[in-house]
């Protein structure tokens, strides 16, 4: 009997300690001049830090001013990424198309929404928050209202549903009052602006900017071997590779041009603008001259986010090397890019086998391995 009381004691003192750790991770509560408990709605700032690149830079992310960063928000929009309850069959989340092990891409060809295949691979979403346009076809201009297109047309959530289930799970009532404060004039806590906001503030922070390239480009000289070298100098190389039209933008290191972000990169051959299998860019503007166009990815995470281009159609990034490094596989159309060198001047010679290969090479120096297993951003349900 002494035995078990000394045992007793034991397992409530256990019980007690576990308890106690866990009461220190709470929010601190205090009554308001109304004796309400207003510090519990009181969120703490995340401010984005901005990375050096020697002589290059990065451009800063862009915070709107009406969805300010927060630890919190950050931290309930990834768990609203993740959660396939948002969708109407409660299968299919953010993450089930753009996947961390993939740069937050997809790797089957033509993705899966609610209502089956869609007709596109699903864009990576590393480094969105420098961006202002989105989607293969530029349908939208911030991460907000383009978190807002997916989750009506790919997850198309019942809303009623939806909000009854967040605002009656602790951790996301808790959270929602912190990211975005006490709720006025008896205004509910969960609405849908608030998750678009979280789910955006948490996209905001998927950046990968420490390759082995960001490193050599750091001063790490040794970060490269020979044929690495040489292959990023053919990717600058006008007369070579000629990869510098679409996928740079100097002094910024985003390996994307974010200023003139759409183009028709010589993938289908047509005689009439009409008769692209997928308008893309067109189907926004109604403007024929941007049929066949399509938004121009980052190359940060290349290597493992195959399938490549807008409908998944290389495999590999030989395919993809082999597409834009021969004059004979490069496609012509009326809205074909001007600036794809290799069309306007066939005297170009084709890159050699080496030189494929060595491009390749560069390529795969852009992966960012701690972006691609980063914890914080990984599923919180796992």
């Amino acid at each position: 009997m002494r035995q078990s009381s000394r045992l007793y004691a034991i397992v409530l003192c256990a019980l007690t300690i576990v308890l106690l750790a866990q009461c220190k991770h709470d929010p601190p509560i205090t009554p308001g001049s109304n004796g309400t408990t207003d510090t519990l709605y009181t969120s703490t700032p995340y401010t984005f830090s901005q990375t050096i690149g020697g002589i290059y830079s990065y451009r800063k992310v862009k915070v709107p001013s009406d969805n300010p960063e927060t630890y919190e928000g950050i931290r309930l929009g990834r768990m609203l990424f993740y959660d396939s309850t948002l969708s109407i069959n409660r299968q299919v989340s953010c993450g089930s198309c753009h996947k961390q092990e993939y740069s937050f891409g997809d790797n089957q060809r033509l993705s899966q929404n609610v209502h089956g295949p869609t007709k596109r691979n699903a864009s990576t979403l590393v480094n969105l928050g420098i961006n202002s346009i989105f989607f293969w076809d530029g349908r939208q201009a911030t991460i907000e209202t383009a978190v807002d297109d997916a989750l009506t047309h790919e997850q198309s959530p019942d809303m009623s549903a939806l909000f009854a289930y967040l605002d009656t799970t602790p951790v996301y009532k808790y959270l929602f009052g912190k990211a975005f404060g006490k709720p006025v004039d008896n205004a509910p806590l969960v609405t849908e602006d608030k998750i678009v906001k979280a789910i955006a503030q948490f996209i905001r922070t998927l950046r990968a900017e420490d390759s082995r390239y960001d490193k050599y480009n750091r001063g790490e000289a040794s970060a490269l071997n020979a044929g690495e070298l040489n292959g990023m100098n053919i990717f600058f190389d006008q007369q070579k590779g000629d990869c510098v039209h679409c996928h740079m933008d100097a002094p910024y290191m985003t390996l994307a041009n974010v200023n003139v972000p759409m183009r028709n990169n010589a993938l289908d051959t047509v005689a009439n603008v009409s008769q692209f299998a997928d308008i893309g860019y067109g189907q926004v503007t109604g403007d024929i001259s941007d049929y066949g166009k399509f938004k121009i990815p980052a190359l940060r995470n290349v290597e493992v986010s195959a399938p490549y281009m807008h409908d998944g159609r290389f495999t590999t990034l030989e395919q993809v090397v082999d597409h834009y490094g021969s004059y004979d596989s490069l496609r012509k159309s009326p809205t074909v890019d001007p600036l794809m060198e290799r069309l306007v001047y066939p005297n170009i010679p084709d890159l050699t086998a080496q030189q494929k290969s060595d491009l390749v090479a560069f390529l795969k120096t852009l992966t960012d391995t701690a972006f691609l297993h980063n914890p914080d951003f990984s599923n919180p349900f796992h």
